[in-house]
């Protein structure tokens, strides 16, 4: 089975939380309960470069109790994790500009593009991390998945 993480050891949070940050991009992942670990389903973008795991598609449908599909963060969370970001900026002139770049067309890459050239982007990906993270333990805390 194709395996996104390639490791024997069970799943953590940090794991859940890497697997939530990279959702939409690569396909859906899910916990698979009788491993403890983080399993990814190819996408189609990954279909048509002959990726895919049949093996872990047949497993899904002979066992769907034994795969919890893991959260996903959507345009408009995504959004949100924007704009929460950029209201945190201490500096007026700069929060002021990345608020007002996501109340425009192209909002999510003109931010993108700002957060970047502006040397921002380590921050913003410490906060999104951070926020994967709190979303992995809720989802975990919520499925009754201790020690994870």
């Amino acid at each position: 089975m194709f395996s996104f993480f390639k490791r024997k050891k069970k799943a953590n949070i940090t794991d859940i939380a890497d697997a939530i940050a990279f959702a939409n991009r690569s396909g859906k992942y899910y916990y698979k309960m009788s491993e403890e670990e983080v399993v990814l389903k190819p996408d189609r973008a990954f279909s048509v470069m002959g990726i895919t795991d049949p093996e872990l598609e047949a497993d899904i449908k002979a066992h769907p109790d034994d795969y919890l599909p893991l959260p996903v963060l959507t345009a408009a969370d995504e959004m949100q994790l924007m704009m929460n970001f950029a209201k945190m900026q201490r500096d007026r002139d700069l929060q002021s500009e990345l608020v007002g770049l996501l109340q425009k067309p192209g909002a999510m890459r003109s931010f993108q593009a700002r957060i970047r050239n502006g040397g921002m982007q380590d921050n913003y990906d410490r906060y999104r991390r951070e926020i994967c993270r709190k979303v992995a333990e809720n989802w975990a805390k919520e499925k009754g998945l201790k020690g994870v």
